[in-house]
């Protein structure tokens, strides 16, 4: 098994990705917590963050995935002039294949700062990193109905891929990216 290793943090234009640690778990469970309703209707996650000891166990949890180079998640965040960081939202890389080359994106973000392209300069960010690292072909899959969250691949270049069930799956290949 080839095993992956990300960056703690990822500098983008206007956003950086920084690691998730245990101790951003009360100010990520408070996001999450105000953004409840909007996320719980497209990542099943939620509902099992229901406390700051809840949201401290996932990152404990993340955080060894970490360690075995299946898992990097991120906190999104705009960098403040104090060099200070406000949890906006999160993305990730997981589900990476035996030999490391293929890997899944996932991401969320903040209602008030949908539709500023945010979250597709994080995810953008995110998959050159894993392509750096010898990821050959990167997959983010949506529900239909979410069409801010299916509208991030399609401008990214990625190509609609046939997926089993009732999700959509784009797939970008680092040669075509």
């Amino acid at each position: 098994m080839t095993v992956r290793i990300l960056p703690n943090e990822i500098k983008c234009v206007r956003v950086a990705l920084t690691f998730l640690g245990e101790d951003d778990s009360k100010e990520l469970f408070e996001l999450i917590d105000r953004e409840r309703e909007r996320l719980g209707q497209w990542l099943s996650w939620v509902s099992s963050c229901r406390s700051v000891e809840d949201v401290r166990e996932r990152r404990r949890t993340n955080i060894s995935k970490r360690r075995e180079g299946s898992l990097f998640d991120y906190a999104i965040s705009i960098p403040g002039a104090q060099m200070t960081r406000t949890i906006i939202g999160a993305c990730g890389a997981f589900g990476f294949s035996d030999d490391g080359l293929t890997c899944e994106i996932g991401y969320w973000i903040s209602g008030d700062y949908e539709g500023r392209g945010i979250t597709t300069e994080a995810v953008a960010g995110l998959q050159d990193a894993c392509f750096r690292q010898g990821v050959e072909e990167i997959r983010i899959t949506c529900v239909p109905e979410n069409e801010r969250s299916a509208s991030i691949p399609r401008r990214l270049g990625y190509r609609r891929k046939k997926h089993p069930g009732t999700d959509l799956r784009f797939v970008l290949s680092a040669k075509d990216s």
